[in-house]
């Protein structure tokens, strides 16, 4: 049986954009490779919000205001800095993802600051602040249905957008669909839970982010599985861990590739 050993920027090429493989950029070689880099930055937030949503430890949903640097330093900087890469290499598919993504994270921290105060404008006009950073009209404006039908539409809308991602993920390889698919189900339910909180429905919705939570750590367990495998590869470590690539499978052919098989056999 013959092996055949990739390159890190290869696997990349191969797993995360398999269109664009044979026409890699020397930009890689030579800086190095992104993807690792907005793989991490992703997990450094996902990870404890899907737990602060899940309750561990006692986690509630005040709990992710610790993480905003996080947010902000790691998720948003580092996904942002590997799409402006990915970009460079030539790469679509993970560039968007990556930006997209930088987005979703500081526009998550800059609802939760609290130094921003959005949810105080949201509170009616007869609450005024009676505490430190106006905390009373936050918890006033948060409970307002106008305030969590805004989020939850929000959440809908990135529902939507990682369905589309999650059928391009399906030229890729098998941990990528779970992230994009377990992403959906956990926005959907994000979006529930702000709608139902919004009238007054607080025991569904708790249960609602508790689900959200849930599925995003299953996102998150299967975003570190690409990082491991990503990671592993960087340092040509002796094993390698498998991402399950779907690019190959038949029915998945480049459409090109398919037309051009079709042509040859009508000639």
């Amino acid at each position: 049986m013959t092996s055949v050993t990739l390159t890190p920027e290869q696997f990349e090429a191969l797993y995360l954009q398999p269109q664009q493989a044979a026409g890699r950029s020397s930009l890689i070689r030579r800086v190095g490779n992104a993807a690792p880099l907005g793989v991490t930055a992703f997990l450094l937030a996902q990870t404890p919000l899907s737990m602060d949503l899940l309750g561990f430890q006692g986690a509630d949903g005040n709990s992710g205001l610790t993480t905003l640097g996080a947010f902000y330093g790691c998720a948003s900087l580092g996904l942002y800095l590997g799409a402006i890469l990915e970009w460079a290499a030539g790469n679509t598919f993970p560039m968007v993802i990556f930006s997209s993504f930088g987005g979703f994270w500081a526009s998550y921290g800059i609802l939760i600051q609290p130094t921003f105060r959005i949810a105080a404008g949201f509170a009616p006009a007869n609450v005024t602040d009676t505490s430190f950073a106006g905390v009373t009209a936050t918890a006033a404006g948060a409970a307002t249905r106008s305030y969590n039908a805004g989020i939850g539409l929000y959440f809908v809308t990135w529902a939507v957008l990682c369905v589309i991602y999650t059928v391009a993920a399906t030229r890729t390889n098998v941990p990528f669909c779970i992230i994009f698919f377990t992403l959906i189900i956990s926005f959907g339910f994000l979006a529930a839970a702000h709608f139902h909180t919004g009238v007054g429905q607080l025991s569904q919705a708790a249960m609602e982010f508790k689900v959200a939570g849930g599925f995003g750590l299953v996102t998150a367990l299967a975003g570190f599985w690409v990082d491991i495998s990503l990671i592993l590869k960087a340092v040509d470590f002796p094993f390698e861990v498998p991402v399950f690539d779907l690019s190959g499978l038949k029915f998945m052919q480049p459409r090109r590739k398919v037309e051009d098989t079709v042509k040859e056999r009508a000639d």
